[in-house]
């Protein structure tokens, strides 16, 4: 998640040479011939950080697996409404800027964003089978 608030998330090339949109954790900026606008989104920043957080005080609850469960699914609700505020940012207000059939291109912060969803998932999956095997060896007591 460090990663994903450190780099650029979506940048899209107006028809124009100097026209730039470009999207990270913390703005949205683009220019337009000389004059630069900066709209500022905070929120999607700190949502970048509390999961960074909340991912960070999940892996050392081991000793409760039931509780890292839950802050999984906290963790994988967040990423989805983090996904969601992006792709709404760059697919739907993005079109406002430049050409309305170019999306754009998303950067390797987006990608790490997705990564994190999928590692998100493949912990969860493994909490699972962690508690399973340690009622299955209660069971042998």
């Amino acid at each position: 998640m460090g990663f994903a608030v450190a780099s650029p998330i979506w940048e899209k090339a107006g028809p124009n040479l100097p026209e730039m949109a470009r999207l990270t954790s913390f703005q949205y900026s683009y220019q337009a011939g000389v004059t630069t606008f900066i709209q500022p989104i905070w929120y999607l920043g700190a949502l970048l950080a509390l999961v960074g957080l909340v991912a960070l005080y999940a892996m050392f609850q081991y000793k409760n697996r039931l509780q890292q469960q839950a802050l999984c699914a906290v963790n994988s609700l967040l990423l989805m409404i983090i996904t969601g505020l992006i792709l709404y940012r760059t697919l739907y207000l993005g079109k406002e800027y430049g050409n309305p059939a170019d999306q754009g291109s998303f950067l390797p912060g987006f990608y790490a964003i997705i990564g994190s969803l999928f590692a998100n998932g493949l912990a969860n999956r493994f909490i699972r089978r962690d508690e399973k095997l340690v009622k299955e060896s209660n069971r042998f007591r």
